[in-house]
Parts: C-alpha cells; sequence; structure tokens
C-alpha cells in the first residue's frame, strides 16, 4: 500500500461525507440524524466522517513507520 492508495481510496469518500453534511445543514437538516432508507437506520454523519478520517490516519502512519524501518509488513495495512 502506497501513500497515494491510501489517498485514492480515503479521499473520495471523505468529500463525499462532507458534502451530504454540507448540503443538510444548508437545508437546516441534522447532518447526526441521516436517515438511510437502504438499511432503515439513522447515521451519525459527521462521526462517521471522524472514523474515515481516523482509518486514513492509521494507514498513513503504517506506511510512515513502515518507510521508517526500510520495510513494510506483510498484510499490514491492507485496505479490503
Amino acid at each position: 500500500m502506497t501513500r497515494q492508495e491510501v489517498e485514492n481510496f480515503y479521499n473520495p469518500r471523505i468529500e463525499n461525507v462532507e458534502r451530504i453534511i454540507a448540503n443538510m445543514n444548508l437545508r437546516g437538516l441534522d447532518p447526526r440524524n441521516f436517515y438511510d432508507a437502504m438499511n432503515n437506520e439513522l447515521l451519525n454523519l459527521p462521526s462517521i466522517l471522524d472514523q474515515i478520517k481516523l482509518e486514513k490516519a492509521k494507514q498513513l502512519a503504517i506506511i510512515t513507520a513502515s518507510e521508517a524501518i526500510g520495510h513494510f509488513p506483510f498484510g499490514i495495512g491492507k485496505i479490503f
């Protein structure tokens, strides 16, 4: 996994959730109560956004650590 692959994987997801949050805010809706009709549940979009950003940071930290020790351990940091 490279930094670019991590960016390519996470950035579109982050941008999509940020766009939904911004649109909900513009319409006076609470993004903490986004109704997902497909799964019949309420989602807290700001919390989901934080989780996505945290996972991205973890992936980048794994890459940074592996670069510092000079190798990339098999299986660590793999995105499924």
